[in-house]
This record gives C-alpha cells, sequence and structure tokens, in this order.
C-alpha cells in the first residue's frame, strides 16, 4: 500500500488524514459523548488505552489490512472520523464515522465520497460493505439515497453493499450536490484583528530529499523581524499562555506534532500543526496556548516584530479587557 498517496486526503471544505497517537483524548472524548455514541459498540478505558488501540493500528495501517482518518476542515478543526477495516484484496469494509458540533454542511456526503474514493480509486478495490443499526434513521436512509444495495438484514442491523461502477457512476452528482450547499474554508490571509488561518509553503520534491521555503510578504504577510524554536520540549509541557497587543506570528511543527488552542475572546478552535510544509497564522490579540508535543517535536516561529515584553497579554482577564475595548464602537 503507498501510504503517500492516502495520508492525506483534501475535498471541498474537509480534509481526511490518518489518525496519530497524539489524536487519543480526542478520539476517545468524541467516542464517549453520548451525543455521538448511540449506535456505536461500548467504549471502556481511557485516553492511555485509547492510545494504545492507535499505537497497535498503526501496524495494521503499515500491513494495509485498515485505515483510520481524522476528519478536519480546511483550516485544521478536528469534526471527526471514519475508517476503512477489513480491507482484503477485492473489498472494504466502511464505517465508525462520527461527526461532532464542528462539522460544516454536508460534511456527511463528502466525508462519505472522500473515504470511499480512497477504498475505489487508490485501493483498487471493488466493493464497499457497510452496516446500519436498524434504530438509525438517520444512517439508513442517508445510505439508502446514496444508492447502496441493501443485502440483508438481522434484528440488530441492516447491511448494505455498493460497487465501485454504481460508486463512480454516482459520485460525480454527489459532488455537486457538495459544492452546491456548502461552503469551502478560505485559507486565504485574513489580517484583521483575532483573525487566524493556515499557511501552505511551497516543496520543492527530489529523491535527495524535499526543501521547503517561505518569504515576506509573500508566503507570509508581514515583513520577518525575529525567528525563533522550542525544542528538547517535554511531552506533558505546555507553552503560550498568552497574547499579543500588535505582534503577528506564523507558527510552524518543523518536526512532530502539537496542538495549537486558539481563543479570540468570542470562538475557541484548535488546531494540530503536523506537516512542515503548513504553518499557523496568528494575528493580533488571540490567545493561544500549546500542548500534546510529540516526542522530539520542532516548533518554529516566524515572527513580525522583535521580543518585546510591553507587547505581551499573559493575564487572561486583561485580553479580555483589550478584546472589549477593540470591539466597542465608542472607544
Amino acid at each position: 500500500m503507498d501510504l503517500d498517496k492516502i495520508e492525506a486526503v483534501e475535498g471541498h471544505q474537509l480534509r481526511l488524514r490518518l489518525v496519530q497517537p497524539e489524536d487519543a483524548a480526542y478520539i476517545y472524548d468524541l467516542r464517549m459523548n453520548p451525543d455521538y455514541n448511540s449506535y456505536l459498540s461500548p467504549v471502556s478505558g481511557t485516553v492511555a488505552d485509547q492510545k494504545r488501540w492507535i499505537e497497535n493500528y498503526k501496524t495494521r495501517e503499515m500491513a494495509g489490512e485498515e485505515l483510520y482518518y481524522v476528519i478536519e476542515c480546511l483550516n485544521g478543526q478536528r469534526c471527526g472520523v471514519v475508517r476503512l477495516y477489513e480491507i482484503t484484496e477485492e473489498s472494504f469494509t466502511w464505517g465508525s464515522i462520527i461527526l461532532d458540533q464542528n462539522k460544516p454542511r454536508k460534511a456527511a456526503l463528502e466525508a462519505t465520497l472522500q473515504s470511499m474514493s480512497v477504498g475505489f480509486d487508490i485501493l483498487k478495490r471493488s466493493v464497499v460493505k457497510l452496516e446500519a443499526d436498524n434504530r438509525n434513521d438517520i444512517a439508513l436512509a442517508f445510505y439508502r439515497r446514496f444508492g447502496m444495495s441493501e443485502t440483508g438484514s438481522d434484528a440488530q442491523n441492516t447491511y448494505f453493499e455498493l460497487t465501485a461502477a454504481d460508486f463512480n457512476a454516482h459520485k460525480d452528482a454527489l459532488w455537486t450536490a457538495v459544492k452546491k450547499h456548502s461552503k469551502p474554508i478560505d485559507k486565504k490571509h485574513d489580517r484583521t484583528y483575532g483573525s487566524v488561518t493556515l499557511v501552505d509553503l511551497p516543496v520543492v520534491t527530489d529523491p535527495r530529499g524535499d526543501l521547503t521555503f517561505l518569504e515576506a510578504n509573500n508566503h507570509v504577510p508581514f515583513d520577518i523581524q525575529r525567528i525563533y524554536y522550542l525544542y528538547n520540549v517535554p511531552v506533558d509541557s505546555e507553552r503560550g499562555g498568552h497574547a499579543h497587543l500588535e505582534l503577528e506570528q506564523v507558527v510552524f511543527a518543523l518536526s512532530g506534532s502539537f496542538r495549537m488552542k486558539i481563543d479570540d475572546g468570542v470562538t475557541k478552535q484548535e488546531f494540530w500543526l503536523r506537516n512542515p510544509r503548513q504553518g499557523l497564522y496568528i494575528n493580533r490579540l488571540i490567545w493561544r496556548e500549546m500542548d500534546c508535543f510529540s516526542q522530539g517535536a520542532v516548533c518554529m516561529v516566524v515572527a513580525s516584530k522583535p521580543y518585546d515584553e510591553a507587547d505581551y497579554l499573559r493575564r487572561y482577564d486583561d485580553f479580555q479587557k483589550q478584546v472589549a475595548k477593540k470591539n466597542d464602537p465608542l472607544s
């Protein structure tokens, strides 16, 4: 199995990426949430158990037996999971899809199209099999509208199949429905106060190794005045915990991964940085925290100004006061 082709799959408003051990807490919380787990197999254990399960799963992934994806919006916000398993020479089983409150409109349809395209178009399997709990009227109706054929049922489940030929016959019309009724994430720089966006850098590929570069006022939207990096960070460390009055930054994970928790005073978001070609642009008046560092993670920060302690807001209540002042039309 060529993991390079299946590691990440980008669509209209969603990206699928293969699950990593640092996703354990997110997946555990998702599966424990009664709003999402009504029709899933019972969950027990701890986050540590979930992490061990993912680590064991990665061996099945390498063997081509199973693919477990985290579903993300194009801005990096996680919004669900989906799985391909029992992969044989001819078929695969699809399921375990969960979408949380961060999902955009038509996310279920888009994630289904993306994940099934992996099975049909990349893995070249001819049939997908799946099942739905008979109590789950939404899933049953969705699979029937998708064009799947019922192959049987029992007291608990109804079973479906879909061939590659039928999938390819309908997928263009289904993608049209996704694009018609959804709005893609705008990944361009937004330099208003309180904005964040992902920044994609170019790459020059070479058998000797890939090369990525960045240029001021091109790939990052400011003059670069300072660069610093964090390394030898313990995996249980927490960094950040502040905002800036005027400083703009782009944060990169040059190696490994970590989580950025972003707060503009109204909305909170999470971004996982793990691709050295992709950074997170953080504008002024954004509270940021960093945690879940992987072993050996290296974080590089490109900044618009030299260090200035007076630019820091290190108390959250001071940050909230500045946000309120900015949003006050009479100030």
